[in-house]
């Protein structure tokens, strides 16, 4: 069946210092600087139904291209409504925001040991409640119901614990 799934997404900007351990010529150096943060479109589920498949299925959306509402879009389409309070779903954006600079700074330097650093002046600047296509389906297995979604946007197929091998098996079925 097709329908809209709620998804929050977020802006967060600001500056992460850091500090750290690098070893020069074998010796321990202290090292220190500041990434900036400019992040667009993190996107967090705004349903619990659903909520796996979509967290998978969301870096395959082109959340830049996501048009302003129109009541016209949901002709004959179902629309999930929301569930996940906005500030529940800004803080696990932060989480996931924090997560990705932690590697950007690990990627960036050459800290061996001690990395710290202060989200204190990372924060949300804006966010927005979008309305993302999709097809949902599912399949049972020994585990019991596990559902399937199909990306509205590109036919990308997330199906939980399987979805390689399942993914391969629906663009069969799909395909005639």
């Amino acid at each position: 069946r097709g329908l809209y799934l709620p998804v929050w997404t977020f802006d967060l900007s600001g500056t992460v210092p850091w500090n750290g351990v690098a070893y020069r010529n074998k010796q321990p150096v202290k090292i220190h600087g500041e990434h900036v943060v400019l992040r667009n479109d993190i996107p967090w589920p705004a349903c619990r139904e659903f909520h796996a498949p979509l967290l998978d299925a969301l870096p395959g959306y082109p959340l830049d291209q996501v048009q302003p509402y129109q009541p016209a879009h949901l002709a004959g389409w179902s629309a999930r409504i929301y569930d996940i309070p906005m500030a529940d779903a800004a803080l696990e954006a932060r989480r996931l925001a924090v997560q990705q600079i932690r590697s950007i700074i690990l990627d960036e330097t050459d800290i061996s040991e001690g990395l710290g650093y202060s989200t204190a002046s990372l924060h949300v600047d804006s966010f927005k409640l979008v309305l993302l296509p999709a097809w949902i389906s599912e399949y049972r297995d020994r585990e019991g119901l596990n559902p399937v979604l199909i990306n509205g946007s590109n036919g990308q197929i997330t199906a939980g614990r399987s979805s390689g091998s399942l993914a391969g098996w629906f663009k069969k079925i799909l395909k005639g």
